[in-house]
């Protein structure tokens, strides 16, 4: 609760335990953790881009995503996670074919703590969290959805160049 009080004070810095993560490792560690619920996300890795973060803290917010994409599709639906890479840009995207949302909610609730459509469900943080991070390690978020039409978020993150890759500390991961 102290981190994200801070972090909603704009206080927070980047974690200390920030080192050399390989993005596709995070992600398909994120995409494990939720298995356990439908509709079960699907991941592409087209590379493995190595970026400086907090393994522990990524993998948290590409769990939140999933989880968000997962409440707004149906059962049936679709939740797609990839991993690629653009020159010196990792990319990570979760897509699904859920309900949506308007630019208007994008731009004026979306990224607003405390503001959540999902009632006694939901904090309303996880987005601004997710995008508070990105920002923090130098990348960028980017959302691109439609009512109807399901929902696109990509993290834009620098690339490294090295080797030794941190893995989320908290829990096994089978490479």
């Amino acid at each position: 609760m102290t981190r994200l009080m801070e972090q909603l004070r704009g206080g927070e810095r980047v974690a200390s335990r920030v080192g050399e993560v390989d993005l596709s490792i995070v992600a398909k560690h994120a995409v494990e953790q939720c298995q356990d619920r439908l509709p079960r996300p699907a991941l592409q890795v087209d590379s493995e881009p190595r970026i400086k973060a907090d393994a522990d803290r990524l993998a948290a917010i590409i769990e939140h995503l999933i989880r968000n994409a997962q409440d707004a599709c149906r059962q049936t639906g679709a939740v797609h996670v990839s991993v690629a890479q653009e020159g010196d840009v990792a990319m990570l995207v979760v897509a699904d074919d859920g309900a949506g949302m308007t630019q208007e909610f994008i731009r004026e609730r979306l990224f607003r703590p405390f503001d959540s459509t999902k009632g006694a469900k939901g904090m309303g943080i996880g987005a601004y969290q997710v995008r508070e991070y990105v920002q923090a390690v130098g990348g960028q978020l980017e959302v691109q959805s439609s009512p109807g039409q399901g929902a696109r978020f990509c993290l834009r993150l620098p690339r490294l160049l090295s080797a030794a890759p941190v893995v989320p500390s908290t829990h096994s991961i089978a490479s």
